[in-house]
């Protein structure tokens, strides 16, 4: 959405001054917030750019859980009863059944900070069972050449 504003220069002339620009999520409602932004002239104009979508296959705990037949003790407690910790067991025992037994295709692993995703990719890559996958972390933390490689 962009909004443009001007400004008195001083001398009791108008000057436009640069747009406002807002960036944002795809999941927002970018009509109500064009709106929002309206100068009196009309909503404020949306740029779309058009994404691919590709099909996802979204798995619950209780459904991997009885898939991998992976035994699993008591997990320790956070808020709103989710983990407070990652299950590396569970999570590398998970991954590498769904690229051993399951469809082809790729597997994304959304993790909470650089340090849980790295710490996944070593896991990972250190299982014998997926020696040679194509394994890649991707966070802000590392430089644009490693962004561009993790998603090449």
């Amino acid at each position: 959405a962009v909004e443009e504003e001007e400004e008195e220069d001083g001398g009791g002339e108008c000057v436009r001054s640069l747009p406002k620009l807002v960036a944002m999520s795809a999941t927002i409602d970018a009509t109500s917030f064009a709106a929002y932004l309206a100068d009196g002239k009309g909503d404020a104009p949306v740029v779309r750019v058009p994404g691919r979508l590709f099909p996802v296959r979204c798995l619950h705990l209780e459904e991997v859980l009885a898939e991998t037949r992976f035994g699993r003790g008591a997990a320790k407690g956070g808020r709103d009863g989710m983990p407070a910790e990652v299950d590396w067991a569970l999570l590398t025992h998970l991954v590498e059944h769904i690229a051993t037994a399951g469809e082809p295709g790729a597997i994304l692993v959304f993790l909470s900070g650089a340090r849980e995703i790295e710490r996944c990719c070593s896991a990972l890559r250190s299982r014998p069972s997926l020696r040679g996958a194509w394994v890649r972390p991707l966070h802000g933390s590392l430089s644009p050449a490693e962004q561009r490689r993790a998603v090449q």
